[in-house]
């Protein structure tokens, strides 16, 4: 387990990597590294040691796909002309792991869009011999879209491009946005893309201000394989519609805190419907906003069976309308972690297998020099299962 957050002391504030080995701050890294803290996480740093060569110049840490045979990298490069960009470019780049041979290629996609006004990569995947590649695009008058390009990676060459979801601006009080919902937080092949998306109102106040309002929300599934775009409605099956808090690539998960209890809903896309719920009964005190000190390093301890979760137990110090924990989604195990730490008890971690419901591991982050009784603030934005 390796946690990401920012440490502050006083005025002092620092990225800090907590692994079971200790902690490592952004000062300790070399400066290259720093310039791009995505190459301290845990999945990209994995991908430089392994594939040095191939990794040379690579910054978007979400445009990779990566199974047995191949690792692939789709990037959007743009002449510029003025402020803005035009002449877009899709760059991919392919090595095959068995042969360990690199082949590059490139698409100019201006002569497909001429009133594209931004083009962002949003996702890669290969579906047997063919790679399909996901873009979200804001167009000059507003409007946005959803494009997939689709190629051929012997030959090298584009097979389609379709666009799959499209909505208009509709006035200037009013926008729609694309949200791609983020997958598992490794590169492996995913079943589908979920895209949402929101139509807001800005409703002018009082006093002059503004405030955003979210009118309506629809959700697309995508299927790379087919290549058929569903509309679905978890709302058919909870009897409201839910926030989807994460997707593993294939299903969607809602979750709620009912006092010390998270309850998980899980929506299958597949089959249309909502798989078997579960919940997870966690420790009084557990995610309640707060954690243990730092001194020099901290580190994740192993706390099944230990006195510490003990004391955890014996803390009823979550409030009955609790906060939801921090929760990602990885290798079919729900990861979830406290958000804010502080120096009053520990901050606690639990991985609930999601078929199960079952929790497999619980562990505490530590200090381990108590000498130093100085306030912090440690707070915990990403978590990664390394396996």
């Amino acid at each position: 387990i390796v946690l990401q957050g920012s440490y502050k002391r006083d005025t002092i504030e620092e990225m800090v990597y907590i692994t079971p080995d200790g902690s490592k701050y952004l000062s300790e890294y070399p400066y290259w590294k720093q310039l791009d803290m995505e190459r301290g996480l845990p999945l990209f740093q994995r991908l430089e040691s392994e594939y040095r060569g191939f990794m040379r110049e690579k910054t978007e840490f979400l445009n990779f796909y990566e199974d047995d045979t191949y690792l692939i990298y789709a990037d959007m490069s743009s002449a510029h002309r003025s402020v803005e960009p035009t002449d877009f470019t899709l760059v991919i780049d392919v090595l095959d792991k068995e042969t360990d041979e690199e082949t590059s290629f490139d698409y100019h996609l201006s002569a497909v869009e001429d009133d594209i006004h931004f083009i962002m990569v949003e996702d890669v995947q290969r579906i047997d011999d063919n790679l399909k590649i996901m873009t979200s695009n804001v167009h000059d008058n507003g409007d946005q879209s959803i494009r997939v390009y689709t190629f051929d990676m012997d030959a090298e060459t584009l097979l389609d491009d379709e666009t799959v979801i499209t909505a208009t601006e509709p006035d200037e009080n009013h926008s729609i946005d694309f949200v791609k919902l983020p997958g598992p937080d490794d590169y492996q092949p995913e079943e589908y893309a979920v895209i949402s998306q929101v139509e807001t109102e800005y409703v002018e106040m009082d006093d002059g201000m503004y405030m955003d309002e979210k009118l309506s929300r629809e959700l697309f599934a995508y299927d790379f394989a087919t290549g058929e775009v569903e509309t679905f409605d978890p709302s058919e099956e909870w009897g409201k519609q839910p926030d989807v808090d994460l997707f593993d690539g294939s299903r969607l998960y809602v979750t709620e805190m009912e006092d010390h209890t998270l309850h998980v809903s899980i929506y299958n896309i597949a089959d249309a419907a909502t798989a078997d719920a579960f919940k997870v009964d966690l420790p009084k005190g557990a995610l309640n906003d707060s954690v243990a000190d730092d001194s020099e390093r901290m580190g994740v301890h192993d706390a099944m069976g230990d006195s510490v979760a003990d004391d955890i137990a014996a803390d009823d110090g979550m409030d009955d309308e609790a906060q939801k924990p921090n929760m990602t989604i990885s290798h079919n195990r729900l990861l979830i972690y406290t958000p804010t730490v502080k120096p009053e008890q520990p901050a606690s971690l639990f991985v609930v297998d999601t078929d199960t419901g079952d929790i497999v591991y619980e562990g505490n982050i530590v200090e381990k020099d108590s000498a130093n009784d100085e306030d912090y603030t440690l707070s915990l934005h990403n978590l990664t299962l390394v396996q």
